[in-house]
């Protein structure tokens, strides 16, 4: 047998013995990696190679699958993402030199939309036609299916935020014309957030124990609140507002001392010190469409990849900075 014929049976072989993996593929990325970022609606991952003030897109990575949407875990390790062929969702293990493709036992096949936690333990995916939000908890080793919350009664929902223990949701939905948020869990069901015109939410991240915190934006009054302990007393305490305009987006540090915000209208970024409340602002000179996190402490993709250059809020150091990563339309190897 001929050494190339050697190795296809070796490597067919692997594949079928192996219970858990049925794609491992080289990247080939070589070099400093800033994170992973979706591209073409989260149907191609691409790598930012580089570091912050240093960086570039590279090309589209060659999985060897297709999948229709994706969202990268912000440790940078692994992505969650809902394949093309057979509308299962996966696991993406991606890697320095390989990536792996594993299954998720028991998730329901499609979803019209997925989403992390801060942390990255958790994905929630959500189907809109039943209703079905499901809770994909112990990412990325163990993922399994954790719980399931029935929204049929809520209206359809539009952007979702969950705890890392997957235990409490936050649900934002639209019924007729009316925009709600919800706070789910086992223990209260469904109860509305007593905002006005609530925007975005965000949960803390690592928080032990059945007391959860999160932040919330209302554009009723150009604000941003902290609810403690959300899936118990719910307590509301307000944390910035301003005299106009409205947050769009919001995110946590990891370390939850600080709340990041922004205003898709007019590029402003503001950083808020989640003890003193004081704010700090600046302007990304772009239109955000949320905190996407790269690897490090505080560093944030604000805008998706496009023909527009990409936007990224440096926040490790104590003066934070706007970071520009030029644009690179779509190019590179399709996915197999």
């Amino acid at each position: 047998m001929s050494s190339s014929k050697y190795f296809l049976f070796a490597a067919l072989a692997a594949l079928i013995l192996s219970p858990a993996t049925f794609y491992q593929g080289q990247s080939f990325i070589r070099g400093p990696i800033l994170g992973f970022v979706p591209d073409n609606a989260g149907q191609v991952l691409r790598p930012v190679l580089g570091i912050p003030g240093a960086s570039r897109l590279g090309d589209p990575m060659d999985l060897g699958v297709h999948f229709r949407s994706s969202a990268i875990s912000p440790r940078q390790d692994f992505a969650v993402a809902i394949s093309a062929d057979d509308d299962q969702p996966v696991v993406i293990g991606l890697l320095d030199d390989a990536t792996v493709i594993l299954p998720i036992a028991n998730a329901l096949p499609g979803g019209d939309f997925l989403v992390l936690s801060p942390s990255g333990t958790a994905t929630g995916i959500y189907h809109a036609d039943s209703g079905i939000l499901q809770i994909i908890g112990r990412l990325p080793r163990t993922r399994e299916v954790v719980r399931e919350f029935d929204t049929s009664s809520l209206g359809r929902g539009t952007s979702i935020s969950i705890s890392d223990d997957g235990n409490v949701v936050m649900f934002k939905s639209l019924a007729g014309e009316n925009e709600q948020l919800w706070i789910l869990d086992e223990n209260h069901g469904a109860r509305q957030v007593l905002l006005d015109h609530p925007v975005a939410a965000a949960f803390f991240p690592n928080q032990p124990g059945t007391t959860v915190d999160a932040v919330v934006t209302d554009a009723s009054t150009h604000s941003a609140i902290l609810i403690a302990d959300v899936g118990g007393e719910a307590l509301y305490i307000p944390l910035v507002s301003v005299d106009s305009g409205s947050f769009s987006s919001v995110t946590t540090s990891q370390d939850s001392r600080r709340v990041f915000l922004a205003d898709a209208e007019t590029g402003t970024i503001g950083i808020v010190d989640v003890r003193t409340q004081i704010p700090t602002w600046l302007s990304c000179d772009c239109r955000p469409t949320g905190f996407s996190a790269l690897k490090g402490t505080s560093i944030f993709r604000l805008n998706d990849p496009s023909f527009e250059p990409m936007s990224v809020l440096d926040a490790t150091q104590s003066e934070a900075r706007i970071l520009i990563i030029p644009s690179k339309p779509l190019s590179g190897p399709e996915p197999r």
